[in-house]
């Protein structure tokens, strides 16, 4: 399977026999899956489309994150992500599209980020719901 930087470059070549990775912004970096790679029902992370409103990511470290929980909830409190890693966690099967999806095909022309068709993808997602965790404390009548 190429590389994650090999599918970014086949750009507009992408043909059914090198699917890939369509760039549709270079800064910030915006991607789409090219119509030929959308050929199974979960669309595989490299070739998942990518929106972006920065030029520049952070890096962050999962180590030092903390997760703050405050405002309608009788005693605020933070979690680790450790500690979230460990709570029972929930997976679905989704689909995620790009309110910009298409958006090359509006007439008159939109604003935004021109992708084609593949601002589009299945997948499978798996974390703590956020009803097990506000769980731990009880909701203010005002949430």
């Amino acid at each position: 399977m190429p590389s994650q930087e090999e599918h970014i470059n086949t750009k507009e070549s992408s043909t059914p026999e090198t699917p890939g990775v369509l760039v549709a912004s270079e800064d910030p970096l915006c991607t789409e899956t090219s119509l030929p790679a959308l050929n199974a029902w979960i669309t595989p992370v490299d070739l998942f489309y990518k929106r972006s409103h920065f030029s520049e990511l952070p890096d962050l470290d999962a180590s030092g994150y903390r997760l703050e929980v405050e405002g309608a909830v009788h005693s605020p409190f933070t979690i680790g992500y450790e500690e979230l890693l460990a709570m029972p966690g929930k997976e679905v099967t989704v689909t995620l599209e790009c309110a910009g999806n298409s958006r090359s095909y509006v007439t008159p022309p939109a604003e935004g980020v021109r992708f084609r068709h593949g601002a589009v993808g299945n997948a499978r997602w798996k974390g703590v719901r956020l009803s097990d965790l506000l769980s731990r404390e009880v909701l203010r009548e005002t949430a």
